[in-house]
């Protein structure tokens, strides 16, 4: 393969062409002969210089001399952003700057742990604006941010559980008799510092003596989806964290046909009480002398 250069002349002009041709031998005539490929004649000069020195094998570039740079990383933070459209997360929080630095806060617990320090290290290598639209981000506003989440986690709790919900209808999730089962548990975490309103000394989970905590509980859907989060005092016992989740469901996504599943040591007599009050339904287990009993 060749690039030649072919003149031709009539009385008036001389025309010049640059053709890529190759050579080849004809299989009947057995003579050598030749056909063109390509017209590179409306090509730049440059352009045709380049392909030429490929063709004879020259190097065009020293490639140590080539520097290279690492990009910011957006895979990971595009992905989660995606799902937290699809979930209904993003519009929750709101497309204000807050709402933004508040998914940002999320996607960093996912995809990176640390302070909040770490986390503003972590961004200088993400595409935090390309896909969130965030520029200029002050550690101080990680902090304001958090206070703000605490005010409005009821109003986010209560847009994602109606955009789940919506979801649900759309699916048909479960049956025609519009009963909702939710499921609940508590955990605790113990904390170094001191200076927490809620951390006191409890039943320790994490075998950590000496040490306050605050207690956790978890509100989910049948499909174990977080649907609300209560941090109690370090002290409160499983069952009286209870109430608060019949009132949540009750008052707040006023559901009506309820089953509520807890263990036998979330859900006694008083909890069985006021699931009562409300003609709330429940699921338990029963005691190793109930079961001796029942034999």
């Amino acid at each position: 393969m060749y690039i030649e250069t072919v003149k031709r002349k009539t009385k008036k002009k001389t025309y010049e062409y640059i053709l890529l041709r190759r050579s080849y031998r004809d299989p009947v005539t057995k003579k050598p002969t030749h056909e063109t490929l390509l017209n590179l004649t409306k090509w730049p000069k440059e352009k045709v210089a380049a392909l030429k020195a490929i063709i004879s094998g020259d190097k065009l570039i020293d490639a140590p001399k080539i520097s290279t740079e690492q990009g910011k990383d957006i895979g990971g933070i595009w992905v989660f952003n995606e799902i937290a459209k699809q979930i209904g997360l993003r519009k929750a929080l709101g497309n204000d700057r807050r709402g933004k630095i508040a998914l940002l806060l999320i996607l960093g617990r996912i995809l990176t742990q640390g302070s909040r320090h770490h986390l503003l290290e972590w961004i200088k290598g993400q595409e935090i604006d390309a896909v969130l639209g965030i520029k200029d981000l002050k550690k101080d506003e990680l902090y304001t941010t958090l206070d703000w989440l605490a005010g409005a986690q009821s109003k986010i709790e209560d847009r994602l559980y109606r955009a789940k919900k919506k979801r649900s209808d759309a699916e048909k999730e479960g049956s025609d008799t519009g009963v909702h089962l939710y499921l609940y548990d508590v955990t605790s975490s113990y904390l170094e510092g001191e200076k927490n309103d809620l951390a006191c000394y409890g039943y320790n989970r994490d075998k950590k003596k000496g040490k306050k905590q605050i207690v956790i509980g978890l509100l989910t859907d049948s499909k174990g989806r977080p649907v609300s989060v209560c941090v109690f005092d370090g002290n409160r016992s499983d069952t009286t964290t209870v109430e608060a989740q019949i009132q949540t469901i009750s008052t707040r996504f006023k559901a009506k046909k309820v089953i509520m599943v807890g263990d036998r040591g979330m859900i006694k007599s008083p909890q069985k009480t006021a699931l009562n009050a409300f003609d709330f339904n429940y699921i338990t287990a029963i005691t190793r002398q109930q079961i001796a009993n029942l034999i």
